[in-house]
């Protein structure tokens, strides 16, 4: 979608039967994306501008029909409504994109791994792995393999110019990379090409689709020898993509008005004469966010950015009037509901999940018999944070062993993802059903299931938890998945005999009050 010169930047209100379609809307409401992208920049989540021009393209075109289908005048206001329904949409996505961030090498830094000091091997192991990545290239879908080979072939080319390129948003364009990779990871994985190390390394940085920092923490090996495996793959990638065809070429486009603009406001540290510079030239600065030199532009300050920064930029591409006082609370409110996710965790902990639980599952001094309290200065930490304030006195007794709410909400999304990807792995589709062991045993009456040793893993790393602090809160959330059947997000819970079985449902709920509630059928049993 091209970034079209608004006729005004005002937010005026439609009625229902007034709502403009896509590309009008688009011109319509971008200035008030950018004012929710403002107020989530300030509320910790940051996304950098040309980013944020990217959420906003990615919500228009995913989400805009079923919000426009959905909407009912007589409950909200539209701009209120929709403001807040991209507030939902983004937040999670900039979660995602800093994680991607960090497991992707940009495509014109990809010139710098072509080098001796990267990684040092004999010239029959290069080839022969080099022979292993060509092969598992190979097994991608056509689509996949031509993207993936523009994408490492061309260290001249930007992210932005090739998702323009094949007509992606970046968001997307992330996305499909995340999966080829990930497939060529596990084709890798399946023919033992690489070694033990390297393949373990792109197995948990593209299969699994783990940050360096936690792949580091799970082979329990530097941050810096991890990424430079990572590099030596991309080189690898680089090397097999090479006689595939000439890079595309780059169209050089100027935009130095916009970075004048933008690098002054930023060496003034945003004073209001230089915000109001980048307000009355918004088309200008938009277009050359949609620019591929922006990238370059963005990286080369991203150590000035702050979020008040970014904030402020998002504020001068915003709505020039002022919305209602009605409307300002509500925005607001959803912000300040943000701030207070940790309390809520504690609240539903307190309200909902101890409630369900019956006798021994609520007595933690049990449940962590043999493991070592925290010293009281970590405790009185601990009991500080909101999830233990809200919790009441069951989360200040699970503080004593160094975990709150929110460990609990963390363990359990843990087990979660693994089940997902265990589930990838085994081609268990939706409804389908397999085991989680909580026994550590192997005589299930199925052979599909997934062994207490890794989830048990899986809860240690995720929390940075000792062994033993692991093994009982995952021994607990088995016990408690046998009343709260949905404990683990986007599968359902049920004990057959001896046997706890998960069924894939892929209904993510979000909220702890609804997902940790008990069925009817489970309170009556």
């Amino acid at each position: 979608m091209t970034a079209t010169n608004p006729a005004t930047r005002g937010c005026d209100r439609p009625t229902h039967g007034d709502i403009p379609a896509l590309e009008a809307a688009y011109v319509r409401y971008r200035p008030l994306l950018f004012s929710a992208l403002a107020g989530l920049a300030r509320h910790g989540f940051a996304a950098s501008p040309d980013d944020g021009l990217d959420l906003i393209h990615d919500f228009f075109l995913n989400a805009w029909h079923p919000l426009v289908s959905n909407y009912d005048s007589k409950r909200a206001k539209f701009e209120t409504y929709i403001y807040a329904a991209f507030v939902r949409f983004a937040r999670p996505r900039i979660v995602r994109l800093r994680r991607w961030k960090d497991a992707l090498v940009q495509p014109n830094s990809l010139a710098l791994l072509d080098t001796r000091e990267v990684w040092v091997q004999p010239p029959e192991t290069a080839e022969h792995d080099l022979k292993a990545v060509r092969a598992a290239l190979a097994k991608l879908d056509p689509f996949e393999h031509e993207l993936l080979m523009a994408y490492v072939s061309g260290p001249a080319i930007s992210e932005r110019y090739l998702a323009q390129q094949y007509s992606l948003t970046r968001y997307r364009l992330r996305m499909l990379l995340a999966d080829a990779l990930a497939k060529t990871s596990v084709y890798l994985g399946e023919t033992s090409s690489l070694g033990d190390a390297e393949r373990s390394v792109v197995l948990g940085l593209w299969h699994e689709g783990r940050t360096v920092k936690e792949v580091s923490r799970l082979l329990e090996r530097p941050v810096s020898e991890i990424q430079t495996m990572r590099s030596h793959f991309f080189q690898q990638l680089l090397h097999a993509a090479k006689g595939d065809g000439a890079p595309l070429a780059v169209t050089n486009q100027s935009f130095a008005d916009a970075e004048h603009l933008l690098t002054t406001a930023l060496e003034s540290d945003m004073n209001e004469r230089e915000v109001e510079a980048i307000r009355k030239n918004s088309d200008l600065i938009m277009s050359f966010l949609c620019a591929p030199s922006s990238d370059e532009f963005f990286k080369k300050f991203a150590k000035d950015l702050t979020p008040d920064h970014i904030a402020r930029v998002y504020d001068a591409l915003g709505c020039d009037e002022k919305l209602d006082p009605e409307d300002t609370a509500m925005m607001d409110s959803l912000f300040e509901a943000s701030d207070k996710d940790e309390g809520q965790i504690g609240k539903a902990f307190a309200e909902v999940l101890m409630p369900t639980l019956h006798g021994d599952l609520r007595k933690f001094d049990l449940i962590f018999l043999k493991v070592r309290p925290i010293d009281e200065a970590q405790y009185k930490h601990l009991c500080s944070q909101p999830s233990v304030i809200c919790g009441g006195a069951a989360a200040a007794e699970l503080a004593r062993f160094g975990l709150t709410p929110v460990t609990v909400v963390e363990a359990s999304q843990g087990v979660a993802n693994l089940a997902r990807r265990f589930c990838v792995k085994n081609d268990v589709k939706k409804f389908g059903t397999f085991i989680l062991d909580k026994k550590g045993r192997s005589d299930y009456s199925s052979g599909l299931f997934l062994p207490r040793s890794h989830s048990v893993h899986e809860v240690q790393l995720m929390c940075e938890l000792p062994e033993a602090t692991a093994t009982r809160l995952f021994d607990w959330l088995t016990r408690v998945a046998e009343y709260v059947r949905g404990i683990f997000d986007g599968f359902d819970a049920e004990l057959r005999g001896d046997e706890l079985r998960l069924t894939r449902t892929d209904k993510n709920i979000d909220n702890l009050f609804e997902r940790w509630s008990t069925p009817p059928d489970v309170i009556a049993a």
